[in-house]
């Protein structure tokens, strides 16, 4: 199984600014300096531990849309509904996860 259950360890991968984002994307929308949700959706950068092709595979069956992929650095751009957040961050491959502006 690749998914933590701490909810310690799933905060400590989310940005701040991403914590709780579902409860105040009210309508499925949120903007602030940081972050942007849009029609329930919204952009993260993710570092990942393991970018392997399966790995990808497990972010696109969480609904997440691989946008860019930097394989240097094991980042990815993905676009995300904002309630699978806490999902994304309890992949045990998910190092951290930020806004796309931050």
């Amino acid at each position: 199984d690749t998914r933590l259950t701490s909810k310690d360890d799933v905060s400590a991968k989310l940005h701040p600014a991403l914590q709780g984002l579902s409860a105040r994307a009210t309508a499925g929308n949120y903007r602030d300096n940081s972050v942007t949700a849009i029609g329930g959706f919204v952009e993260v950068y993710v570092t990942l531990l393991d970018d392997s092709d399966a790995r990808l595979a497990e972010l696109n069956g969480l609904g997440a849309e691989v946008k860019a992929h930097v394989r240097s650095s094991k980042r990815v751009l993905l676009r995300i509904a904002v309630t699978r957040l806490e999902d994304l961050a309890r992949l045990e491959f998910v190092r951290f996860v930020s806004p796309h502006s931050a």
